[in-house]
């Protein structure tokens, strides 16, 4: 199981290595229009409930995960995390363990377990909240579990008592450093930050001035939680 979530990774990183072309389309496909409200200062990123969020998350999208929309059901796992504490490879062995098969080259985690804050972008990132509610095509072969994404914080969609949580807790130190590769990597989601130094995100880090806000902040929603029967911490 483990052997197979290491090989996943270098599927992802394979992915990233976008032909120049592409840049434009991806930017293009992953920002929102001017009817939503953005987070100030750099990098671009949305205001979301009161959150920084990635372009491609909106307020409309996270509406939906709380008005009826989106179907949950009692047979869902979320994976929540925040971002760059180790959200494929728990998603990888919980796609395992509901009886998928290895992610083969251009796959991704997505296949088997969807993301359903992200309302923008290209296939696989972005599903929409029907084909979400589509239970038999996330269904694990085994298990029989639909597994599901989120950096969301304990709050709006994610503040629900019965809901199964599998949350991952990474020292902040490991996560400010990934986390900065991260960003210059997906430059064209982000703007403006291919060329950022570390001193400078790391100041934007501190500030909760990335994507989900602070981390001690987001730590802490769901520390608050753990003990719960429901929340795997």
């Amino acid at each position: 199981m483990l052997l197979a979530a290491k090989f996943a990774l270098p599927v992802m990183i394979v992915a990233i290595a976008v032909p120049p072309a592409l840049v434009s389309l991806l930017a293009w496909s992953t920002h929102p229009g001017p009817e939503q409200e953005r987070w100030p200062g750099r990098p671009q990123l949305n205001k979301v409930s009161g959150v920084p969020a990635t372009p491609f998350i909106t307020s409309d999208r996270i509406d939906q995960l709380q008005n009826g929309t989106f179907k949950p059901s009692s047979k869902d796992i979320w994976v929540a995390t925040y971002p760059k504490t180790g959200t494929t490879w728990t998603q990888t062995i919980v796609n395992h363990i509901n009886g998928f098969p290895p992610l083969e080259r251009g796959q991704y985690p997505f296949t088997y377990c969807p993301w359903p804050e992200v309302s923008l972008g290209l296939p696989p990132l972005r599903y929409s909240i029907e084909e979400i509610n589509d239970f038999k095509r996330w269904e694990g072969p085994v298990g029989g579990w639909r597994c599901l994404k989120s950096h969301w914080h304990y709050a709006d969609h994610m503040a629900d008592a019965g809901k199964r949580v599998i949350y991952v807790m990474r020292n902040v130190l490991d996560v400010a450093t990934s986390f900065y590769h991260h960003s210059r990597r997906f430059h064209f989601v982000y703007l403006d930050m291919a060329d950022v130094s570390f001193d400078a995100f790391f100041e934007m880090l501190k500030a909760g001035n990335v994507d989900n806000g602070d981390y001690f902040d987001h730590v802490a929603s769901w520390w608050a939680v753990k003990d719960r029967p429901n929340v795997l911490f």
